[in-house]
Formats: C-alpha cells, structure tokens, sequence
C-alpha cells in the first residue's frame, strides 16, 4: 500500500487495487480526543483576562497543530510497517 499524507484530512492509503483505506476509527478517534484535551487545556492556562475569540483562536490552532503532528506520527508509523492504522475490507483478499 502507499500511504499519502493530507493537510486537509485524514492521512489514508492506496492498495495495488486503487481502493482508498481510511485511517481506523479509534485512531481517528484517539486523535480527536487528543487535541481536544491539549487544547482545551491550553485556553485554561492562558491568563483569563483576554477576551473569548483570543481564546477561541488559541483553541482552534492548537487543536489544528495537535491533529496535523499526530497525523504525520500515523504516517510514519504506517510507512514503517504498522499497516494495522488503517481499514482493510476482508472481500479485498478473496480475489
């Protein structure tokens, strides 16, 4: 399989078929939580002083920077032979 990195979506691969497999869902959902959590502990350090769209911008950047660097991890790890990171359909081996 070839695994393709995207900015705008979930990192996926294409098998000898050209069938698009998608990053599992507890990994997306890991990923999700992740950010979630690191972000939303972020706007609570900030200095509660500053106003709620400071706070909004900081959560969405963090949580976009924290998804894209856990993206590029899934990437590696799947270029090195951890292919168990994404849905593979059964019927595809059956041939």
């Amino acid at each position: 399989m070839k695994y393709f990195f995207s900015i705008r979506r979930f990192t996926y691969a294409i098998d000898e078929h050209q069938k698009k497999h998608e990053m599992r869902p507890y990994v997306r959902g890991t990923i999700g939580a992740l950010a979630a959590a690191v972000s939303l502990l972020t706007v609570r350090t900030v200095d509660r002083r500053i106003s709620f769209f400071i706070c909004l911008i900081i959560f969405v950047a963090v949580y976009l920077a924290v998804v894209f660097i856990a993206n590029y991890i899934v990437f590696l790890l799947a270029k090195h032979g951890c292919e168990k990171l994404f849905e593979t359909d059964p019927e595809d081996d059956r041939g």
